[in-house]
């Protein structure tokens, strides 16, 4: 068998045997890589407008910069939060779990704390029985971010009592 019958035979044996033995990589089991990436909230630089904490799919507190706020306003940006996330943030799987108390219903207080750290206060005329985790979280992490005073402490005292000063803190 010699002539183009034989040459079409090898050419085709070697496609087989190329084809049967794929491109030498061996077939592995799954390999554990870690955990996903996570994102170090504290290094989010503002620089005009606010960060609201929302909740992303899951269920840790999202940071998303508002760049459209013309200064750093607390009082704005809370106001921000509480109206909840966009269109286009909802879209993205953000939420929000802060009730929209009645217009007027929040203010801040800021005052020094001890050891020289700042404090803030957020000022709540509602009941704080009902407020979820993730509610809590998302207030104090906004008010600690949109202060512009640093790594501040975040207390938030409601109609029903205060609940203690504490950092921002994103995980679940």
């Amino acid at each position: 068998m010699r002539g183009p019958k034989a040459v079409r035979a090898v050419a085709v044996a070697l496609a087989v045997t190329l084809l049967a033995g794929g491109c030498g990589i061996r077939a592995t089991a799954l390999v554990a890589a870690g955990d996903p990436a996570q994102l170090d909230d504290t290094a989010v630089d503002v620089g005009r407008g606010w960060v609201l904490f929302f909740i992303g799919p899951d269920d840790r507190l999202m940071p998303v910069v508002r760049p459209e706020a013309e200064q750093s306003d607390t009082k704005m940006a809370l106001d921000a939060l509480i109206e909840g996330p966009s269109e286009t943030e909802r879209a993205a799987g953000l939420r929000s779990e802060v009730p929209k108390p009645r217009k007027g219903a929040i203010s801040i207080l800021v005052r020094g704390g001890t050891s020289g750290g700042v404090q803030l206060q957020v000022r709540l005329f509602e009941k704080l029985q009902g407020l979820s985790k993730l509610a809590r979280r998302q207030l104090v992490c906004t008010a600690a971010h949109s202060s512009g005073l640093g790594e501040a402490r975040v207390s938030v005292l409601g109609l029903d009592g205060e609940l203690a000063a504490t950092p921002c803190e994103t995980g679940p």
